[in-house]
């Protein structure tokens, strides 16, 4: 298998229990590793995160291959989700507007919010800056000591329009 004789080859390894980096997780020899243009390991997407999701995890000589890359297996076969970062605001973004009540005076503070849901908080500050962003969740109070800042979705009647970004 030279260089350029388009063969593709597949070698399954068991992964040493104690995790290292793509190149070097592998029980053994890193002969496999070392032989190969692009490795790739698969593994579940850590966290709360859906059974259908992985993570890919690149070591390559080329510099087109992506480091990570998630994935999500579909109906329609497998879609790529982005990187994890990305999957974790877009989860966000998801359960937040799930969450959070319609009503101001029920509003939940961020602290609420990342023990009722589970979501990291980083994240769930990064998707809430999103629906923030977008007119679907609203926030009142200073963020101080008596006055923290709460966020609800506010209700849209049909005389209610719906604020919509312009192309």
């Amino acid at each position: 298998m030279g260089s350029g004789s388009g063969v593709c080859g597949h070698c399954g390894e068991a992964r040493a229990k104690k995790w290292g980096g793509v190149g070097d997780s592998a029980r053994g020899s890193n002969a496999f590793t070392a032989a190969a243009d692009i490795v790739i390991s698969i593994r579940r997407a850590e966290g709360n995160g859906r059974a259908s999701i992985r993570q890919l995890h690149t070591l390559s000589r080329f510099s087109g291959s992506p480091e990570e890359l998630t994935i999500e297996l579909t109906d329609d076969g497998f879609v790529s989700l982005g990187d994890s970062a990305a999957v974790a605001v877009a989860e966000a973004v998801d359960r937040i507007s799930k969450l959070v009540p319609g009503e101001e005076p029920e509003a939940l503070t961020l602290d609420q919010i990342v023990k009722t849901s589970g979501i990291r908080r980083t994240s769930a500050q990064k998707g809430l800056d999103e629906l923030l962003a977008d007119g679907r969740v609203k926030q009142s109070g200073k963020g101080v000591k008596g006055n923290l800042k709460c966020y609800w979705a506010p209700i849209h009647s049909a005389a209610t329009p719906v604020p919509v970004e312009a192309e």
